[in-house]
């Protein structure tokens, strides 16, 4: 079983749950109709807003060219979604031998 560990925090480095809330953790499943020997690791993105700018390991990346999918070596990833107006997310995330799904909506800034 694939999992993902998301330690996620926006702006000011406050967890994902709010000021007070926990960090944020869950799993992520394989890509349902492929064996992991047939797929190449990495993460499947989709971001709201869509014009948002994806980093990952601190490189601008364009998961747009690839319907969502970035390769990556399994291991542990640094993840960051940003846009003006919106709330920075940032997570670490551990890839494995299969596809790890992540569906991210930015919030709001407080001040926009």
């Amino acid at each position: 079983m694939l999992a993902v560990l998301l330690f996620a925090a926006c702006c000011g480095g406050r967890p994902a749950g709010g000021p007070s809330g926990p960090p944020v953790s869950g799993s992520a499943t394989p890509d349902a109709g492929k064996g992991a020997a047939a797929t190449k690791p990495g993460l499947h993105v989709t971001v709201e807003p869509p014009d948002a700018k994806l980093f990952v390991d601190g490189m601008p990346r364009d998961a747009s060219a690839t319907g969502g999918f970035i390769e990556l070596e399994p291991g542990l990833h640094q993840v960051m979604v940003t846009r003006t107006g919106y709330q920075t997310w940032r997570a670490e995330v551990t890839v494995g031998e299969g596809i790890e799904e992540l569906d991210l909506r930015l919030e709001k800034a407080a001040d926009h």
